[in-house]
């Protein structure tokens, strides 16, 4: 239908982040003070074209993964 679809998820893997057009991969409130903090950032500093979804999502799943062999060897 041509629309954007931001989702704010914890699960990189759900549903809704996999299909969103924007996934963003963090707690709501924190999203929110970031993005509230980004706002008198000039506009420049926070284009990032082209954006690619999969692999946002890709590397959240990395980030997931070593924090989790992390914690589990201890660290």
């Amino acid at each position: 239908m041509g629309k954007t679809v931001i989702v704010v998820d914890l699960n990189p893997l759900s549903r809704s982040a996999k299909m969103a057009s924007i996934t963003i991969v963090d707690e709501l409130t924190r999203v929110m003070d970031n993005m509230l903090t980004m706002m008198s950032a000039p506009i420049e500093d926070l284009i990032s074209n082209p954006y690619n979804n999969d692999a946002v999502l890709e590397e959240a799943l990395h980030h997931v993964a070593t924090k989790f062999t992390q914690t589990s060897n201890g660290a």
